[in-house]
């Protein structure tokens, strides 16, 4: 059970940076930022952002869980794959969010991608674990977001 708290909370953790930063710019989105990963037993998450300058106007979140290397088994992770798909169904049909989940044999991989200028943040920010430290429509540097996934044990890939 512990285990899954980990994991539910790191999930949570990434779904908050994918939204505490936004763009206040129209150039330059596609150029890549800044990359950042995460390994625990069974579970790896890689966050990349995109934009100008310090600030990202789209964020991408791969993360893959591996089962016969995930430390929970049997029921409790069979618990951990039924929150995971209630989190992703709340995904499903946002303006500005791509989400992609795949429950297959050996593991679940998911990618989702945020476009800030296009995403509905009254919607987004209604799905349980997202919190907002700042008007996402106003902008929010990397500056601001690096030192919280450090935190969390994401380490940047140069």
């Amino acid at each position: 059970m512990k285990h899954n708290n980990i994991i539910l909370k790191t999930i949570i953790i990434a779904m908050v940076a994918l939204l505490i930063t936004s763009c206040s710019s129209k150039k330059d989105t596609d150029k890549k930022l800044k990359t950042f990963v995460l390994k625990q037993p069974g579970i790896e998450m890689k966050i990349e952002y995109f934009g100008k300058d310090d600030t990202a106007f789209k964020q991408t979140i791969e993360s893959k869980i591996v089962y016969d290397k995930f430390p929970a088994k049997g029921e409790a992770l069979e618990k951990l794959k039924k929150e995971i798909k209630k989190i992703s169904d709340q995904y499903k049909n946002l303006k500005g969010v791509e989400y992609k989940i795949n429950f297959a044999k050996e593991g679940i991989t998911e990618k989702t991608t945020m476009n800030y200028r296009k995403v509905e943040f009254e919607k987004i920010k209604k799905i349980p674990g997202m919190m907002f430290t700042e008007d996402p429509v106003n902008g929010v540097s990397l500056k601001k977001t690096i030192p919280m996934l450090e935190k969390q044990g994401f380490k940047e890939v140069k």
